[in-house]
């Protein structure tokens, strides 16, 4: 029956879909609001993985990356050879749509806010 199937083909989704890590410490999203200290932005949900047979796209999340006043905040380009340059920016810098990576030393794979060590700003 289904279970027998499930046994048997679950090995191959495992493999050519990998789950989430246990310990995620980077997460990349849209940003949705600033806000004091704080940036909410959206990323797609690390538990809804797999591919949607019926084309519906993966589930978002919105998460919250709490600043202080050590954590880098850096904008980051790639030149032409595909190296990146880091550029210093300040939280006012940040807007509503643009994609940030927020970094951490939590496990942010469940954390809906957390502290960031780092912002980066990714410019195209």
């Amino acid at each position: 029956g289904a279970k027998e199937i499930e046994e048997k083909f679950n090995p191959l989704i495992n493999l050519a879909f990998p789950g989430p890590a246990e310990k995620i410490t980077n997460l990349t999203g849209v940003v949705k609001a600033v806000y004091g200290a704080t940036i909410d932005f959206e990323i797609g949900n690390p538990e809804d993985y797999l591919p949607h047979t019926d084309g519906s796209p993966q589930k978002k999340q919105i998460r919250t990356a709490s600043i202080s006043k050590t954590t880098d905040i850096v904008s980051i380009t790639l030149n032409k050879k595909g190296e990146q340059k880091l550029t210093p920016i300040k939280l006012s810098d940040i807007k509503i749509g643009n994609t940030i990576t927020a970094r951490s030393n939590q496990n942010l794979r469940e954390l809906k806010k957390f502290d960031a060590y780092r912002i980066e700003l990714l410019k195209s």
